[in-house]
This record gives C-alpha cells, sequence and structure tokens, in this order.
C-alpha cells in the first residue's frame, strides 16, 4: 500500500496557501469510517489539477470522493465499493475535471453541481445500479449501468477482472489526455485500443 499524506486547500488560522498538481495513485483503501477525501480548493481559490487514479476504495462510509473548488482534476481508472449516496462529487466551481474508466459498486457513480459542469467530461464508467433520475448526476453516452463487474476473487480482495467481465474493455484510451498509462501493478494500457475499467489492466485486453 502506497501513503497518503495531506496537503493544505483549506485557509485556516494556521495554515494558508493552495495546492496543485497533487497525484493520488495505486492505493488500496479498506474500510473508511467516513469520506476518503475532502478537497476543499474553494477557499484559497487557486488550488486545482488533482489526479487520482488507478486506486481501490472499499467500504466507504460516505462520499469516497468530495472535491470542492478544485477545477481541471482528473478522476480515472478507480474502483469504488460501497458507499452513501455517490462514488464522486464535484462541486463548487471544480469546472474542466475529466472523470472515465471507474467501477462503481453499489451507488451512483458521478454528481456534478451547476458550478462545475463548464468543461467537465465523465464518460466510460461502470455502475452497478440502474441509471439514477438524481438532479445533479452526471453521465456520459459511453457509462454502462446495472452490470457487475467479474472480478477474479472478491472475497480475498483480488479485484483484477475475469475474462469476459463487462468492464474489460470498456474503456477509453485517455493517454493522449493525462500522464501516465500503465496500472495499479505497473502493466502497461494499451495505445489504440480501450483501456480495461478499473485500477487492473485485463492481460486479454492489453
Amino acid at each position: 500500500h502506497r501513503d497518503l499524506h495531506s496537503f493544505p486547500t483549506r485557509r485556516s488560522s494556521d495554515l494558508m496557501g493552495s495546492s496543485s498538481n497533487i497525484l493520488i495513485e495505486n492505493n488500496f483503501c479498506y474500510n473508511i469510517a467516513a469520506q476518503m477525501l475532502m478537497a476543499e480548493g474553494q477557499t484559497v481559490g487557486k488550488s486545482s489539477d488533482l489526479t487520482i487514479r488507478n486506486n481501490v476504495f472499499h467500504t466507504v462510509g460516505a462520499i469516497a470522493l468530495n472535491i470542492h473548488g478544485f477545477p481541471n482534476s482528473k478522476i480515472y481508472n478507480n474502483l469504488f465499493i460501497g458507499g452513501k449516496f455517490v462514488a464522486i462529487r464535484l462541486n463548487k466551481g471544480s469546472t474542466g475535471c475529466q472523470v472515465y474508466n471507474n467501477l462503481v459498486v453499489g451507488i451512483d457513480a458521478v454528481w456534478v453541481d451547476a458550478s462545475s459542469r463548464e468543461g467537465t467530461t465523465a464518460d466510460y464508467n461502470l455502475t452497478t445500479i440502474a441509471a439514477s433520475k438524481e438532479k445533479n448526476l452526471f453521465t456520459g453516452p459511453h457509462d454502462i449501468f446495472s452490470q457487475t463487474p467479474i472480478f477474479l476473487d472478491p472475497e480475498k480482495l483480488a479485484f483484477h477482472l475475469k475474462p469476459g467481465s463487462p468492464g474489460e474493455a470498456a474503456g477509453l484510451d485517455i493517454a493522449t489526455k493525462v500522464e501516465g498509462s500503465t496500472d495499479k501493478e505497473g502493466q502497461a494500457r494499451p495505445s489504440g485500443k480501450p483501456w480495461s475499467l478499473g485500477p487492473y489492466q485485463s492481460p486479454t485486453a492489453r
């Protein structure tokens, strides 16, 4: 497991400043009592460019990624299992964000408020539940609903995709959009071909 370190994004009596070009990758986070991440950049107004990729967020007690005022953020190829309400929430001016190739089990995938919709795209995400009618849910034409990923051995927390999984080669090749074209284990994502959804690239889709 990789370490997660805190970074200043919120003005307080003893901490002032902004953060940008933050990378959170290749983590396995299990049994989180509350939110996995509360990123509040709006009080400073200059925080931006948060990248969250190739992580497993398993059993989260609230919204996994609650992102406020962090424009130009990129969230891709993560796995979310359980939680409350929605996996990813973009709020309070988080414009220009990109959300691709995520697997979401048991909850809605992406929620975006009106102030964060300009330039934001979310597509090629899979959720195991039906498309919700929640007002601010944000979906794309290639999203997959009501499908269950077929994992190698979820009881042993092995979340590699088995051959035939609906997420095996259902993602977008985003090599030209982001830096980093490897999966959680350092395996190369294919170039010019669909990526697997989630943090692990399927061997049969390379």
